[in-house]
């Protein structure tokens, strides 16, 4: 087994230090390489709204599914 997998998940995470270090290294690479990314793009109370808006907010607005959807749809219950 790798090391990333025998890790435990850091506090409010899904995955630990190594995969952490990973995924943030690459999402700062696409954000840091794309000339259209949002952040350069909106200002004020537009850029607010955009960093308070989940994927179960996106899905709501967009489906019939109403309150039945967790507001971390990456989560499952056990």
């Amino acid at each position: 087994m790798d090391r990333g997998h025998a890790e435990k998940p850091l506090r409010d995470a899904m995955v630990g230090a190594t995969f952490h270090a990973i995924i943030l290294d690459q999402f700062q690479r696409l954000r840091d390489g794309d000339p259209h990314f949002y952040m350069n793009r909106f200002s004020g109370a537009v850029l607010d709204e955009i960093h308070n808006t989940t994927l179960a907010h996106v899905i709501r607005r967009n489906s019939d599914i109403g309150d039945e959807l967790p507001d971390n749809v990456f989560r499952v219950k056990p």
